[in-house]
């Protein structure tokens, strides 16, 4: 489902992102859901069993997901999307070249929540 978070570039992302329970903006930081957290202690945490047999308890990052999810999807994906759709965009839109462009994620455009994940390179 749409989840309407405006990230600022050009496309959408389809990715399976943890929003917060209650606001619905995405996790993306460990203080991102403090409040929840404090509402329900113990909310996140699973039990392992480390190499001495021993139990643990352990708290989910979900934010570390979300994170790596948008770093994939910007650094890796944007620029292999780009070029496959340069020769298609070429061809149909010849007369102007410039319209190749407007797939491109301009920094100054990327809301400043999402302006972290993005590379130099891009």
């Amino acid at each position: 489902f749409d989840t309407g978070i405006q990230t600022g570039l050009p496309f959408h992302i389809n990715a399976p992102l943890f929003l917060h329970e209650w606001v619905g903006t995405v996790l993306l930081g460990p203080e991102d859901d403090n409040e929840f957290k404090r509402a329900f202690p113990g909310i996140r945490n699973v039990v392992i069993i480390d190499k001495y047999n021993t139990e643990k308890a352990r708290s989910l990052a979900l934010y570390v997901w979300n994170r790596q999810a948008l770093t994939s999807a910007i650094n890796e994906l944007i620029p292999t999307a780009l070029e496959d759709i340069k020769d298609p965009i070429q061809t149909s839109w010849s007369r102007d070249a410039r319209l190749f462009y407007k797939y491109w994620p301009y920094y100054s455009r990327i809301s400043a929540l999402y302006r972290d994940f993005l590379d130099n390179n891009l």
